[in-house]
């Protein structure tokens, strides 16, 4: 990766230059260096998500295809016109730390055939495909309190919220275990159901095997379900503060839960995205 792209793009030979790298830096100074231009790697299916997180933006907004872009720069960013994509499906459950990897290998077999249809242009006829204006979607960079989960919004948008943060900020809650014991915890996987779990936002318990709505399943055979807004959240590995992360059962083990619920943040969180929004 480019750390100081423009810096990095004045130093190679002044034909093109690469960059996988967001945020803004002089694309003017890499025209004025280089005869055809720049072009820019991003991670999503251009003109959806563009900004600093395309890949968690992908996740949180549930896109069930993920994919990147090789754009020819522009002054604006990631707005460039488009000379090459590739998808892939989202695998369930998968998280951004765990696409990341996935889209920087099909961004690696697209970049060169894309620099390579700028060795026939004539610098003047437009080139690639335009993006529409219309489709444009933000995907800015998460702060830490992004992560924070409140119970009272539904589930589907939590769990997909689990996905998007991995592994930064991670997805964080407070649970009380006893009257005077709280414990923080991070979220690292999880699902979620429109089956209504009985009690309050928040509240707590360990389903394993039939109880739980994928039924028999070979890796997951127990969860924390929990009580939300709309729905029922399951979490399937959990990380308690300083400790290692574990599964949902390995957690049981060793904290009682027959008092336990999730504390509701005050305010109220407002979520990132609408949960009927795509």
């Amino acid at each position: 990766m480019l750390l100081r792209p423009s810096i990095a793009c004045a130093q190679l030979p002044p034909t093109c230059c690469s960059s996988a790298i967001t945020g803004r830096f002089s694309v003017q100074h890499v025209w004025r260096r280089h005869d055809w231009g720049g072009v820019n790697l991003h991670g999503s299916l251009l003109p959806r998500h563009r900004g600093a997180a395309p890949v968690q933006w992908t996740l949180l907004r549930g896109d069930p295809v993920a994919g990147v872009s090789v754009i020819h720069m522009t002054p604006r960013l990631d707005a460039g016109p488009i000379l090459a994509t590739a998808s892939t499906p989202v695998q369930p459950d998968e998280t951004a730390a765990e696409l990341e990897p996935r889209l920087a290998q099909l961004g690696a077999d697209i970049t060169l055939p894309a620099i390579e249809l700028l060795a026939d242009w004539d610098g003047r006829l437009p080139i690639g495909t335009p993006q529409d204006s219309l489709l444009v979607s933000r995907a800015p960079r998460f702060e830490k309190r992004h992560g924070q989960l409140d119970f009272r919004l539904p589930a589907r948008y939590l769990s997909r919220l689990v996905q998007a943060v991995q592994p930064w900020p991670g997805a964080y809650a407070e649970l009380r275990l006893a009257p005077h014991k709280q414990l923080r915890v991070i979220v690292r996987r999880s699902r979620w159901s429109e089956h209504a779990l009985e009690g309050a936002p928040g509240t707590v318990r360990l389903l394993t095997g039939e109880q739980l709505p994928w039924g028999a399943d070979e890796r997951w055979k127990s969860a924390l379900a929990v009580a939300t807004g709309r729905g029922s959240f399951y979490i399937l590995e959990v990380q308690p503060a300083g400790k290692r992360t574990m599964t949902a059962a390995e957690f049981a083990r060793g904290h009682a839960l027959d008092e336990a619920h999730f504390l509701l943040p005050e305010p109220p969180v407002v979520p990132l995205v609408d949960d009927d929004e795509g």
